[in-house]
């Protein structure tokens, strides 16, 4: 006899690519920095951890959890950015913002979003971006150019500092990219 298909409600689906960004996003802000910058070579078993601990906690289904790629969140933390980000006296993380934004004209536009990442070097921020999907570089930088740069615009005007570096953190390359 043939088998029949499963009623809709039973069946499982996969995550979109978006879930997945959205899953990967709250994975990095749920990392203790404190925790990351001690672990030392335990890095892994740390974030491995953190991850667990989400599930535990009912932060993300157990689907959730198998979609966020620990090694992702592994080499982001020893790559250049995440170290110097490890280094920075204050990082922020997830970081909603308000801003108003004036065009040459005088014309105004609420603009509301988060910022992924963002911490202090020297005196001034570098604005962090992670793109968790696929695809080249060379595409993704200029997809995403023009809302790292409009995020760098309002991260300086609304704390005053200036924004010495902007980068795009493709999380499937396993690096930074100058934005």
């Amino acid at each position: 006899p043939e088998l029949q298909r499963q009623p809709g409600y039973m069946e499982q689906r996969s995550l979109s690519g978006a879930r997945r960004g959205t899953l990967f996003h709250a994975a990095l802000r749920a990392m203790d920095l404190e925790r990351i910058r001690a672990a030392g070579p335990g890095l892994k078993d740390e974030i491995v951890r953190t991850l667990d601990a989400l599930v535990q906690r009912g932060v993300f289904t157990p689907e959730e959890r198998a979609a966020v790629r620990a090694e992702y969140i592994f080499t982001f933390f020893v790559s250049s950015i995440g170290q110097r980000m490890l280094s920075s006296p204050r990082v922020e993380r997830e970081w909603a913002f308000n801003w108003l934004w004036r065009d040459a004209s005088g014309r105004a536009a609420l603009v509301q979003g988060v910022i992924d990442c963002c911490f202090l070097e020297e005196g001034a921020w570098v604005l962090v971006d992670y793109k968790t999907d696929g695809g080249e570089a060379a595409e993704a930088i200029a997809r995403h150019r023009p809302q790292v740069a409009l995020y760098a615009q309002a991260l300086s005007q609304i704390t005053g500092l200036p924004v010495r570096e902007r980068a795009l953190y493709l999380t499937r390359r396993g690096r930074a990219y100058v934005c």
